[in-house]
């Protein structure tokens, strides 16, 4: 098969990911609750330096390279390697939505595992799972029971199992035309050429158990953090419960800690070792991080049945629809639920810069295997 070639390369240069042995990042990168680490993991790939710490990679992505360091399109071939450091080309960081901050909470508001209730058995609750793998129900007995509503969202089936997260990263730049020039006359002749694009899935580096619960009234993820709560989840759930509002619905959010900030330049670092001089995005998208409850009728089906929605667009009845609906709902409280890790963040780097590097390298889009 042969290598993907970037612009700026020349015509008989292209990828050489052969790898040569390499020493361990640090003297044990074996972790109890993480599978065990291939030796393929710790295979240099040629030519890329031995990767920094990950207290020093935090200060090198933040220092700007000489510009003479910075290419103007996809990675260099191998034997041109040179590490490309800091603020060159951009890059971006897209963290989990509302990381909401628990430790400002009073205690008294707070739920923790070794608190919740004991309902002898998981919840009976009719559910369905979307493509995202979030889950809902719109059973009678969650929409005006608070016990069977507090019952659903610790069942072991829905709110226990920790949410996905994946690590995305993602190199990108401009085309430019063919007298090396870059298309800014013209707005219909810019385009962006991905050069990578790697997902790997580092959920097991998140506890399967959560560990404390609140409950957000009037919750919106863009104003989460700035959200004080003021009643205990009992008094939430019992208001859901006592609602007559047809369009009713209650959200319980998974949200996963981690330490973000420090992995993020961490990653870049990883990927500017391969003389990448392109924009870079590290974004850390979640799934099956959502568990709903809903009113018991026909109209809170619609209002998630595809076909309506398409048909009102198609229609442009969402023009009167869409407003009625959020003026009629009201307000949607949320549950927050807290998954901590248990590995860190420098963990995962250790464990899989060369595996990082050797896929920028390789152009690679798509899935990768996660040590």
């Amino acid at each position: 098969m042969s290598t993907p070639s970037f612009p700026g390369d020349s015509p008989t240069t292209a990828y050489s990911v052969s790898p040569v042995s390499a020493p361990p990042l640090v003297a044990d990168v074996h972790h109890a609750s993480l599978p065990p680490l291939p030796p393929e993991a710790l295979m240099a790939p040629a030519n890329v330096p031995a990767p920094p710490s990950y207290e020093k990679a935090h200060t090198l992505a933040n220092v700007a390279p000489p510009p003479s360091q910075v290419p103007q399109g996809g990675p260099l071939p191998s034997n041109q390697v040179q590490p490309v450091l800091g603020g060159g080309a951009t890059y971006v960081v897209q963290l989990p939505v509302a990381v909401y901050d628990m430790s400002k909470v009073p205690q008294e508001l707070v739920m923790r595992w070794d608190q919740r209730p004991d309902f002898g058995g998981p919840s009976t609750a009719e559910t369905r799972v979307d493509g995202d793998g979030d889950v809902r129900t719109y059973d009678v007995h969650t929409a005006f029971d608070p016990n069977e509503l507090l019952k659903y969202f610790l069942t072991l089936r829905d709110s226990q199992d920790r949410p996905q997260l994946i690590v995305r990263v993602m190199g990108s730049h401009i085309d430019k035309d063919a007298n090396g020039h870059h298309h800014t006359n013209h707005q219909e002749h810019q385009r962006t050429v991905t050069d990578f694009d790697i997902m790997m899935d580092a959920s097991n580096y998140i506890s399967p158990q959560w560990s404390q619960m609140v409950a957000l009234q009037a919750y919106d993820p863009t104003r989460a953090l700035r959200v004080v709560p003021t009643k205990t989840i009992a008094e939430v759930l019992g208001e859901f419960t006592r609602s007559e509002n047809l369009l009713k619905e209650i959200h319980l959010r998974k949200q996963v800690l981690w330490d973000f900030d420090q992995l993020t330049p961490a990653i870049v670092v990883a990927v500017r070792s391969t003389g990448y001089g392109g924009h870079i995005s590290v974004t850390y998208p979640t799934h099956k991080d959502r568990v709903t409850a809903k009113a018991p009728n026909s109209l809170a089906m619609a209002t998630d049945s595809c076909l309506v929605k398409t048909l009102c667009v198609l229609s442009c009845l969402w023009i009167i629809f869409w407003p009625a609906w959020v003026l009629y709902r009201k307000k949607v409280d949320a549950l927050v639920v807290e998954f901590p890790p248990i590995a860190p963040g420098s963990l995962f780097y250790q464990r899989n810069y060369y595996n990082i590097v050797s896929a920028c390298m390789r152009g690679h889009v798509g899935p990768l295997p996660t040590y």
